[in-house]
């Protein structure tokens, strides 16, 4: 193989090694980046339905006219079980402009796509860890 084939090489396998690390990019976060997420979280009044721990414990889901089922997000089953892609979307543009509940209202009036994806980190670091 020449210099120059081997070269191209490297750069491929970097170019893939940099693709599947952004792809899963909430596996590899930093404490930085979970409490940066946590806070906009908080700020923006998440934990009002959402709970502060993640677990759906509200306190405002028994004042709505309506009842909600919320998720846990300390489950890990359930948590891995949306893409970031569905987060992201559910987040920008709200539960009814994706077929779910109106009540999740949409934030991509308040938040950058950035500061959505750092909630997101936040969100995929309360799923309890698994018990070897």
């Amino acid at each position: 193989m020449t210099a120059s084939g081997s070269r191209a090489r490297s750069a491929l396998c970097a170019l893939v090694a940099c693709a599947l690390l952004s792809a899963s990019g909430a596996a590899f976060a930093d404490d930085a980046q979970i409490e940066q997420g946590q806070k906009i979280f908080k700020d923006q009044g998440c934990p009002q339905c959402h709970g502060f721990g993640g677990k759906g414990d509200g306190y405002l889901l028994g004042m709505l006219k309506e009842p909600v089922k919320m998720h846990d997000w300390t489950d890990p089953a359930l948590n891995q079980s949306w893409t970031d892609q569905y987060l992201l979307d559910i987040t920008k543009k709200g539960g009814e402009a994706i077929g779910k509940n109106k009540v999740m209202l949409k934030y991509g009036n308040k938040m950058s796509d950035e500061q959505i994806r750092l909630v997101i980190v936040f969100l995929r670091s309360v799923a309890a860890k698994p018990t070897p």
